[in-house]
């Protein structure tokens, strides 16, 4: 298992993340400060990537809560990517339902194909920009046989 040895810096600037170095024993970080793409300036803060737990930990409880600039520095390990949640329950079981008219709604998909089986999820895409049906969505069946019922029963319809 490889150990968490990056801690992010709220609040920061480059000189601060600097600073953050110079707790390392082997003088051995990287940092790399975040930019927003549309103007390039920083968001204010910065991941830090020590050689040691040790030096993070130093880091840590002589840098977090210290006044920069008359504001508080937020100074903490950094999280992990957390798994994105499904949108809506899925199984290995899955149906591409295409060619559907703009009014179907992941609801009325489900109370659709009910009819085949145990519908687990479905769910209709949209255009992120226009907020109109895409015109396809999935359907998540219980089981394999559930949703062959409903390949052969629907396709071509």
């Amino acid at each position: 298992m490889s150990l968490n040895k990056q801690f992010y810096v709220c609040s920061a600037i480059c000189l601060l993340t600097v600073a953050a170095c110079q707790y390392s024993s082997h003088q051995h970080c990287m940092f790399q400060v975040l930019y927003d793409r549309a103007t390039g300036k920083s968001r204010g803060f910065a991941f830090v990537t020590m050689s040691s737990i040790e030096d993070c930990n130093t880091v840590i409880q002589n840098l977090d809560g210290s006044l920069y600039g008359g504001r508080p520095l937020r100074v903490n390990f950094s999280d992990k990517p957390k798994p994105k949640e499904p949108l809506y329950p899925e199984t290995e079981y899955k149906l591409f339902v295409g060619n559907l008219s703009w009014s179907v709604t992941s609801e009325s998909l489900t109370e659709a194909f009910n009819a085949y089986g145990d519908v687990v999820g479905a769910r209709v895409l949209y255009d992120g920009e226009t907020g109109r049906s895409r015109g396809y969505g999935f359907v998540c069946f219980n089981s394999k046989e559930e949703m062959e019922v409903a390949l052969t029963s629907v396709n071509g319809m």
